[in-house]
């Protein structure tokens, strides 16, 4: 049982925080489930974690002192995890990366992922210290218990449903391809409710762009709720058109926020926020210094991703009740907006 102990919280240490999921623990330790479960039943009587059930699953967390210890030493590595989207919407990464590494001595290694979901799934795990992803994605993550905070706005605008001209969205199985908990499923949910878009639609779920167009021009879909630069991409071919965006609306939303680990410790956090604010306004200033180097970067041709940024803004704070109003709008049944509130860091 000790030899098995050890190997629980090992894990729960690497995954970082010292917070995990116990279908995790079964799937890194080898271990049986009943065999997982009983280590981690004799490790609360012994004070080292505890549990709280989400489903059939459980999150799970070890004390407060081995957390305090793991902190510690995490950010005493000088070595930050960023998880970003790929996307033209983040060519501020340039000046955050640069002024990070010479105003805190802190460098940045970058994680790129196809969906909000995986990469708010890894934050919530403290696989990752920081994430860039939908606001919706985020708040999702945290309304059930991950330990996030979204701490800055990374963009809005940048979105756009895209549809096939020679299918008639009066059709009964008129499909829509989107991503799971995102702006693009928060976009396609308004839409629907303002009558833009089909009640009748049937929607389809996929875990990339490149799915999503796959799926338009093969006829699997007839309309796909995209972000640049893919959106432009699917537009320039033959038969496809905007049907919705969210600024046709007039009223600006947010599209995705940069979000941290609660392991950081909230003095570092603070200097992270306001680096980062800084650095968004060095792109706002001069954004043609960082718009080739990042396509370069994210593998997006020059042109397109010039192109495509001319679709994003950046607002400069996260409101949370225009966050609970953006929400409310797509129809989206969670206790707001004092709950959203307690997802952003309160200024500092």
């Amino acid at each position: 049982m000790e030899k098995a102990k050890h190997v629980i919280l090992d894990i729960l240490q690497k995954a970082g925080g010292g917070e995990t999921y116990q279908s995790e623990l079964v799937r890194q330790s080898g271990f049986s489930r009943s065999r997982v479960s009983e280590v981690l039943s004799s490790l609360e009587e012994d004070g080292l974690i505890s549990r709280i059930p989400l489903g059939k699953n459980f999150r799970v967390i070890s004390t407060k002192q081995m957390r305090e210890k793991f902190s510690k030493d995490r950010n005493s590595d000088k070595i930050l995890k960023l998880g970003m989207i790929r996307a033209s919407e983040y060519p501020f990464i340039l000046p955050f990366e640069k002024d990070l590494r010479e105003k805190m001595g802190l460098t940045l290694r970058y994680v790129i992922y196809d969906n909000g979901t995986d990469l708010s799934r890894d934050l919530s795990l403290l696989r990752l210290d920081l994430g860039i992803a939908p606001v919706l994605t985020h708040f999702v993550f945290y309304s059930i218990g991950s330990p996030i905070k979204m701490i800055a706005p990374a963009g809005s605008g940048g979105a756009a449903i895209l549809g096939n001209r020679s299918r008639r969205s009066s059709r009964d199985d008129f499909g829509v391809a989107t991503t799971k908990l995102s702006t693009m499923e928060l976009m396609l949910r308004y839409s629907i409710k303002k009558g833009d878009i089909p009640r009748h639609s049937n929607v389809h779920y996929y875990s990339s762009p490149g799915r999503m167009i796959d799926a338009a021009l093969s006829g699997e879909v007839d309309a796909t709720c995209l972000w640049e630069p893919y959106s432009t991409l699917l537009q320039r071919k033959r038969g496809f058109e905007r049907m919705f965006r969210y600024e046709d609306e007039g009223e600006e939303h947010i599209c995705c926020a940069m979000a941290a680990g609660n392991h950081i410790k909230r003095d570092v956090l603070y200097r992270i926020v306001r680096t980062f604010g800084d650095s968004v306004e060095k792109f706002r200033n001069s954004p043609e210094t960082y718009l080739a180097p990042y396509a370069t970067f994210m593998r997006f041709d020059q042109k397109l991703t010039r192109l495509a940024s001319r679709e994003y803004r950046y607002p400069s704070e996260l409101d949370h009740q225009k966050l609970a109003r953006q929400f409310d709008d797509a129809g989206v049944n969670m206790p707001l907006p004092t709950s959203v509130k307690g997802a952003i860091l309160p200024a500092g």
